[in-house]
């Protein structure tokens, strides 16, 4: 849920930890 709040206000911070957390959800997979 903080991750959503920051994201609102942050959404331009946010765009690269969305793309790490997509990277490591390929590597676990």
């Amino acid at each position: 849920m903080a991750e959503n709040q920051q994201a609102a206000g942050n959404d331009n911070q946010n765009q690269p930890q969305f793309a790490l957390q997509r990277i490591y959800v390929k590597d676990l997979s």
